[in-house]
């Protein structure tokens, strides 16, 4: 069976069309690895980096609300997983296997695997999480200096056309 994502929602195909993709369980690595860029997955978890990460800093230190937010965004992910393969209806234990499998084999599955898996990590999260931290600080300082620029120019030229109007 093939799996295509449309309107952001895992779907299944003949059995025919899967034929065409060669390997029995490529359809779903395929599927998986669009889901993984589509907005169904990008943007909740895009959102939870971006609302959560102003408790990230470049400290070392660890905080239980760190710990806590990595398990929340642990469980979204694989949420969001499971969601997928039930839609193409396929267990996670299957996949699971797959992508073992695939890893152990260096076979293409492999690199979908890896890239779920360090969502686990809680070091590369905490360092994820901190640079967002810091893109997002910069990006509202750029605001803040041109929101500043601005009213700088427009009281500018507001004094300079109540000179002129004086004269």
């Amino acid at each position: 069976q093939l799996i295509v994502l449309i309107e952001g929602r895992c779907e299944r195909k003949g059995a025919a069309m899967a034929e065409a993709s060669g390997d029995e369980d490529s359809w779903m690595m395929d599927a998986v690895r669009q889901f993984l860029k589509s907005p169904q997955y990008t943007v909740p978890v895009l959102s939870f980096i971006d609302e959560n990460c102003v408790v990230f800093d470049d400290a070392d230190e660890n905080q239980l609300s760190h710990s806590e937010l990595h398990s929340q965004y642990t469980a979204l992910v694989f949420g969001l997983l499971e969601q997928c393969l039930k839609e193409i209806g396929v267990e996670l234990e299957h996949f699971s296997g797959v992508c073992q499998a695939a890893v152990a084999h260096g076979g293409e599955g492999g690199h979908v695997f890896n890239q779920i898996m360090t969502v686990d990590d809680f070091v590369a999260f905490k360092r994820m999480m901190a640079n967002q931290n810091r893109v997002i600080q910069v990006e509202t300082l750029r605001a803040m200096q041109r929101q500043q620029q601005r009213q700088h120019a427009q009281a500018s030229g507001e004094g300079e056309e109540g000179d002129e109007g004086e004269s």
